[in-house]
């Protein structure tokens, strides 16, 4: 019996997990298309969602011109548990990685930032909370 409700369960949260994941962004926008007035990605779902004018201004004022039509939103991150410590893991290129970089403190290195901390998710997320989606792992 107790087999059986662990596997309803266990069922019951891969399917909310992935009812979730179409929640997920279809598109990215550069930077540069952001300065130029465009807002709006498609989701897999088939639906929309729209970047404030508030955040992308802030953005676009942290992050140097010359690197808008290298990094793109929305910046997309995958929450893990190893050990008991929770991480999220900055998915995508190198320029994503530099990205969340400059969005955490103004500066890059040649890497950038490959994972943050719960701390540094909540500051990213205070500031860009329309700009970041999270995925969790099983």
């Amino acid at each position: 019996m107790g087999e059986n409700l662990k596997k309803i369960v266990e069922s019951k949260y891969r399917e909310e997990l992935r009812k979730l994941s179409s929640y997920w962004p279809a598109e990215y926008l550069t930077l540069k298309q952001l300065s130029e007035g465009k807002r709006r990605i498609r989701l897999q779902t088939g639906g929309e969602h729209v970047f404030p004018d508030d955040e992308v201004s802030r953005l676009l004022s942290t992050i140097p011109p010359y690197f808008h039509e290298l990094m793109k939103v929305p910046v997309t991150l995958r929450y893990e548990r190893v050990g008991g410590v929770a991480r999220y893991k900055v998915l995508g290129d190198h320029w994503q990685r530099r990205l969340v970089e400059l969005m955490l403190s103004g500066k890059y290195s040649y890497h950038g930032r490959e994972e943050l901390s719960v701390e540094e998710f909540i500051r990213l997320l205070k500031r860009y909370k329309s700009l970041v989606f999270v995925s969790v792992t099983l």
